[in-house]
């Protein structure tokens, strides 16, 4: 007996619910990937986090705990893979934007890691969200599967590099950002549809000239451009109207209707914001000045909402990148201090005060410093000693170079 087919028309809307992408709203839009790139504020949150998180400074490190001292391991092959390139076709900037955008868009993001000699990574291959399935197994421990094609891979957890956002309900899937604001898009899209709409279809009616009487044709025409004429224009603004036959000149302002489209449209834009976490000055939505407070808005941005990315990536690069060994002693360090540099003068008066300038002791050497500015180093050997009054003299001690290298 053979088995049943179901046909169905193209304009069933069984058919067309099936293929509609994303999760439904009560707006009646369905909220994909697409429709969440579309919206202005929601675009500018995603490429803001991700582009800043992407070009900041990601160093290898190894701790030195019996000497107290750290340091960066460049000759290990991740030092290149995750500040540099990671695979053939991608630089380290283009890699981290798209993993980021995808932990940010769908909760999670995925990652193959090929390996070579002493099973060290070679090459990081980022994997489409929509080609991997997870799940944790009667064992815990997570698999993973990859469809490549008519191919259905199983990846080892060991293999996959991969990071969600940090809401989560189970513990293993993270929940992006189409999901959970997936209402506020719903509303946002509408509203501009809406406008869209009024713009296309509406009305646009500028100041209206009343007559007490019926007039012809060429009259009504006549009475149009004499008053174009004496009145449109910059040169002839703030002029006195001046009104025969008893008319009346009516204003014909925008309506509480459209006032009210316009207001929801900014009131989606800050419930967007809140789901990022990024200050509003940073979505371009705040019509005040913020200059003076550019510096404390950095700060804002960094510890609130890149910081829990940063963690994320750093401790799921430790889980899956190090080696057992590795991980006793290196890290990854994602120096978050490159955007918070300040400006020439607030540079100049930190590493002054490094170098033990108004009789504080010092931490710095100057050749340490010449190296944050990529400078050669000088040659005089008093460059690489430690000023007077530092750790070697009996001062304060000496930073640990992970929190304070702006490279």
């Amino acid at each position: 007996m053979g088995a049943t087919v179901l046909a169905y028309s193209i304009n069933d809307p069984v058919l067309i619910e099936f293929m509609r992408e994303g999760t439904p709203t009560s707006s009646g839009v369905h909220i994909g990937v697409t429709q969440a790139e579309r919206n202005s504020t929601m675009f500018r949150a995603i490429t803001l986090i991700a582009s800043s998180l992407a070009m900041l400074p990601k160093h290898l490190m190894k701790r030195d705990d019996a000497a107290g001292t750290t340091e960066k391991v460049r000759e290990h092959p991740l030092y290149e893979l995750l500040q540099y390139q990671p695979n053939n076709y991608q630089t380290a900037y283009d890699f981290w934007c798209q993993m980021l955008c995808s932990a940010m868009l769908h909760g999670e993001t995925y990652a193959y890691v090929i390996r070579g000699v002493r099973k060290r990574p070679l090459k990081i291959i980022p994997l489409e969200f929509q080609s991997v399935s997870s799940k944790l197994n009667a064992n815990f421990d997570m698999e993973f599967k990859y469809q490549n094609g008519s191919k259905n891979i199983t990846i080892a957890a060991d293999d996959m590099f991969w990071f969600k956002s940090p809401f989560t309900s189970d513990g293993i899937h993270g929940k992006g950002w189409v999901k959970v604001a997936a209402e506020a898009l719903g509303l946002a899209l509408s509203a501009e549809k809406a406008m869209a709409s009024l713009f296309k279809s509406g009305t646009f009616v500028g100041d209206v000239l009343e007559h007490p009487k019926a007039l012809k044709a060429d009259r009504v025409e006549q009475l149009r451009q004499q008053f174009e004429e004496r009145h449109s224009g910059a040169a002839n603004a703030g002029k006195t109207v001046v009104l025969e036959d008893g008319m009346k000149l009516v204003p014909h302002g925008s309506s509480a209707k459209d006032a009210q489209t316009v207001e929801t449209r900014k009131y989606q834009s800050e419930e967007i914001s809140r789901f990022s976490g990024v200050p509003r000055p940073l979505l371009m939505m705040d019509e005040t000045s913020w200059g003076s407070g550019i510096e404390q808005l950095g700060i804002y941005f960094v510890t609130y909402c890149l910081q829990p990315w940063i963690v994320a990536i750093e401790q799921s690069a430790r889980r899956t990148l190090l080696s057992f060994d590795e991980k006793k002693t290196h890290y990854l360090k994602i120096n978050e201090g490159a955007l918070l540099r300040g400006s020439l003068k607030d540079q100049a008066d930190f590493f002054a005060k490094a170098l033990g300038s108004g009789g504080a002791p010092g931490w710095m050497k100057q050749n340490e410093v010449r190296d944050k500015f990529d400078m050669n180093p000088a040659e005089d050997e008093s460059a690489n000693e430690l000023p007077a009054g530092s750790q070697a003299a009996g001062g304060v001690q000496k930073p640990k170079e992970e929190s304070a290298s702006v490279e």
